[in-house]
């Protein structure tokens, strides 16, 4: 556990200086915050760009043109304008790797993802994330580098490499938590969080188009571009993180002690002590486990709605949403206009004390879980307009965004110090929904040609969502946790807040945090 000393104003002298500082936009914790959205998006675009250029790596096989390959023979949802013509399309790839070594290899990259999301956690809060967070992503662009060298050589050496990248990413997110926990102040909790998760939705749409585009070309020999430049922008973003980005507000040289004063005296100033992690008394709290059950059940939302509904419109409307660039990135573009929406209303809504912090995460997390759920059980009734179908998905994908504001940010309010190991603990229950989803959707749905049989796996995941919801109205909680950040001593170092405690209490780790 961590121990701190803490410099706590009353809760009306932070909210004063937030609301009069300043618009910035070269603060220290901008600057941070843009560095981790731009790292968090190298990550992505490695994660994902192996999708994407498998189809140039591969051979032996070919892409059959208006058969039922690019279209299903479903009798619900006929295309009389599909061409009976059977015209291959070569592929000229190197590799001759069948669909299940393509899937060994693909999927390689979550086991180790899965595996590291705990020990990254622990290790972030203990010893300092800056230094997690920066080898994570260099480890990643190192492999990537390595990765046309890894194929060329042997498969099992290409599958390492993947699960190893997947090794070093799974230290990611909790590390990046952890010190949005040490640089967030409360009134601006979301938007941070909003803006660093910019980064992933930019990486995915980049991957889609930039990936794609470099196997294309015969620049560095076509696919093997598609690895090395996104490896060499990753090294090049590491220095910049290392010398710029500090590990906490106290230990920045260069930011300005306007900004260190508003940051403490929102957050604290912590001075870290190595000490056991309180796991009986966070794994017995029921708050923690509604952030926990929220994470999951939105990992299974959006699963379904990247995964399954795309299957869908291939088996019954008939559209391989895989080969339309846009229809595939649509969603995650439209999201990142969502997400900063989201967040800026949270933040209004707390500025302005509105609300609780406790309602303003429970308001956003019931609208990221009920209204995608709503669009999931609407997706059964509509027609065979493939665009109806693509407009559902970006739909849900809007509204669940609104989780940045919601059960992503509540793990910060409720434990600011142990944000990243409470992110690796869910985080781990969350990836395994990534296994789990898709083999319940393929059992549930034989030939998958009828809506019927989709129905069944919308049904579910809107169901999940459901009790996401429930289950987070009832037991989450904004305030900080008795367990999260125990106290050494409190002091408060200003005339003006020396003043202020005689009418307003200073919070301690003790003690909570009310809207």
């Amino acid at each position: 556990m961590i121990a701190m000393k803490t410099v706590n104003p009353p809760q009306s002298a932070v909210s004063k200086d937030l609301e009069e500082e300043k618009c910035e936009c070269c603060t220290s914790r901008h600057t941070f915050a843009l560095l981790c959205s731009i790292g968090l998006g190298i990550a992505y675009f490695l994660r994902f760009n192996l999708s994407v250029a498998m189809v140039a790596m591969v051979t032996g096989s070919s892409i059959p043109v208006g058969s039922a390959n690019m279209s299903s023979h479903s009798k619900e949802c006929p295309r009389p304008n599909v061409s009976s013509d059977n015209t291959t399309i070569p592929n000229t790839g190197e590799f001759e790797w069948n669909p299940k070594t393509q899937g060994l290899i693909l999927s390689s990259f979550f086991y180790g993802y899965c595996v590291m999301q705990i020990p990254g956690g622990w290790v972030s809060t203990r010893y300092g994330a800056k230094l997690i967070v920066g080898l994570s992503i260099l480890i990643q662009s190192l492999l990537a580098l390595l990765t046309p060298v890894a194929a060329r050589t042997h498969i099992g050496l290409m599958i390492a490499v993947r699960a190893v990248e997947g090794l070093a990413g799974g230290a990611l997110f909790p590390s990046v938590h952890t010190m949005v926990g040490r640089w967030a102040p409360v009134n601006e909790r979301s938007k941070i969080i909003a803006y660093i998760g910019l980064g992933p939705y930019l990486g995915v749409v980049s991957a889609f188009f930039g990936a794609g585009w470099l196997c294309d070309q015969p620049f560095l020999g076509g696919w093997p571009s598609a690895f090395y430049i996104p490896g060499c922008v990753g090294c090049v973003w590491f220095l910049f993180w290392m010398f710029i980005v500090h590990s906490s507000p106290s230990k920045h040289p260069r930011i300005s002690k306007r900004e260190l004063h508003m940051i403490t005296s929102s957050i604290g100033e912590n001075i870290y002590e190595k000490k056991p992690v309180p796991w009986v008394a966070m794994l017995t709290c029921a708050p923690f486990w509604a952030v926990c059950v929220a994470f999951t059940c939105s990992a299974w939302g959006s699963y379904t709605l990247m995964t399954e509904l795309p299957s869908f419109m291939k088996a019954v409307i008939g559209v391989n949403v895989s080969q339309s660039g846009l229809l595939s990135a649509l969603p995650y573009a439209v999201s990142i206009v969502f997400t900063l929406m989201w967040a800026n209303l949270a933040d209004f809504l707390r500025k302005k004390e509105y609300l609780s912090v406790t309602k303003i995460r429970k308001l956003m997390n019931t609208i990221a879980a009920l209204c995608p759920a709503a669009f999931l059980v609407l997706s059964s009734f509509v027609g065979c307009n493939q665009y109806v179908v693509a407009g559902m998905i970006t739909g849900a994908t809007c509204f669940q965004v609104a989780d940045a504001a919601g059960s992503n940010a509540v793990m910060i309010d409720m434990a600011p110090h142990l944000a990243g190991l409470i992110k690796s603990v869910c985080n781990t229950f969350a990836t395994l929904t990534g296994i789990v989803s898709p083999y319940l959707a393929g059992v549930l749905v034989n030939d998958g040609e009828t809506k019927e049989e989709w129905s069944k796996v919308f049904y579910i995941a809107a169901g999940v969502l459901v009790f996401d919801a429930v289950f987070f109205l009832i037991f989450a909680s904004g305030d900080v946790q008795p367990w999260s950040a125990p106290v050494t001593e409190i002091e408060v170092t200003t005339d003006e807040y020396s003043e202020a405690s005689s009418q307003k209490q200073l919070w301690s780790g003790s003690t909570t945090i009310q809207g």
